[in-house]
């Protein structure tokens, strides 16, 4: 059985804009195919909310990540962890 309030329950990546306002959200990448997502919507930087915690759960490679993101134009990568875990 899932749970769907679990923390590591991942539903797939999506993008989505905020109102015509040029700013996407979406859940963490995890693979260059979701890094190449975010680089066709014409982003230029990306801040990235999640705490060490859920980077390890996910067991994301922050270093390869940041590299998918230079090679593809995204300089400005900025980490300002939030913890949202509490229901």
């Amino acid at each position: 059985m899932i749970n769907k309030a679990d923390g590591n329950f991942l539903r797939g990546f999506f993008l989505n804009e905020i109102a015509n306002s040029g700013i996407i959200i979406g859940p963490y990448p995890l693979y260059e195919i979701d890094v190449n997502q975010i680089a066709a919507t014409g982003a230029n930087a990306v801040l990235n909310l999640q705490t060490p915690l859920e980077i390890q759960q996910r067991g994301a490679d922050v270093n390869e990540i940041d590299t998918w993101y230079r090679s593809k134009g995204i300089k400005q990568i900025v980490n300002y962890p939030v913890d949202d875990t509490n229901e």
